[in-house]
């Protein structure tokens, strides 16, 4: 085991694609799953004393429960790959004249 991928999103697959090595294990719990001591054991016993990744969303659940010098999260960044100043107009004007943002 070189390191232990976990997730508890709804479509882990891409997240799993996009890191799986060869000699690399995987945990899928629930999508917004609140990890239990259960959870933590079952998470300690496979990765012993190898990496963990898991989701940005995941880590902030986990942060505190896992060992920090194991624990590490994939960030996602969104990014528009076309028209990104029409949507930040968009966004913009509407804040501009919502009722909300008076």
């Amino acid at each position: 085991l070189d390191k232990l991928l976990l997730a508890g999103i709804a479509k882990p697959a891409p997240f799993f694609n996009h890191l799986q090595g060869e000699n690399d294990d995987k945990l899928v719990f629930p999508d917004h799953h609140h990890f239990t001591e259960n959870d933590l054991l079952e998470i300690n016993n496979k990765a012993q004393n190898n990496i963990i990744i898991t989701t940005e969303k995941d880590y902030v659940r986990l942060r505190g429960k896992l060992s920090n010098q194991q624990l590490y999260y994939l960030p996602i960044r969104s990014a528009f790959l076309s028209k990104s100043k029409n949507f930040d107009t968009l966004i913009i004007n509407y804040l501009e004249t919502s009722s909300r943002a008076s």
